[in-house]
């Protein structure tokens, strides 16, 4: 499943998306900031020292992400 192109239907997407990346994730280093630059309402967020499942390695860097990315949303009501 890693050799589809899902680029066309990515860039598609309207909804506003966080993309968590690990460090030591299994996706290329950086995929997730360029996917985020090529969306619409897309934000990345890199977790360095973490692995594949960045909510248990990096719990406290995963929990402020996802509150920074859903505050932003509170700001603007």
């Amino acid at each position: 499943w890693g050799r589809r192109d899902y680029g066309d239907q990515w860039r598609e997407v309207m909804a506003p998306t966080l993309l968590v990346e690990a460090g030591a994730g299994v996706t290329p280093p950086g995929q997730m900031r360029t996917m985020a630059e090529t969306a619409r309402r897309a934000r990345a967020d890199t977790s360095p020292g973490a692995g594949h499942l960045v909510h248990d390695d990096a719990p406290g860097k995963y929990q402020e992400a996802v509150e920074a990315f859903l505050t932003s949303f509170t700001r603007c009501a």
